[in-house]
């Protein structure tokens, strides 16, 4: 792990930027399946901005099981069998 890294030793999920004038519905599915084969459909989705800023989302996944799609680029902080009743995720 890199303690230069912004969010060192924070719970992270998946994020990214918009391609080739893309729309956010399509950037939000695309980047979920590629950085964790996970499958997801938007219910709804708000707070839209041009400005980069970290946010939180929760979603339920169902059957599927989230891996490390890209280790090359994301393999500083990867969790194995991360425990969910950690009291950080308890807001």
């Amino acid at each position: 792990m890199n303690p230069e890294k912004d969010f060192y030793n924070y719970y992270q999920s998946v994020g990214g930027e918009l391609e080739n004038n893309k729309s956010y519905e399509s950037c939000a599915l695309r980047k979920t399946l590629d950085e964790s084969g996970v499958c997801v459909e938007i219910k709804s989705l708000s707070f839209i901005t041009i400005d980069k800023i970290y946010a939180i989302f929760v979603g339920y996944i169902g059957e599927q099981i989230p891996e490390n799609k890209e280790p090359t680029k994301h393999a500083d902080g990867q969790l194995e069998n991360p425990n969910f009743e950690d009291p950080v995720l308890q807001y």
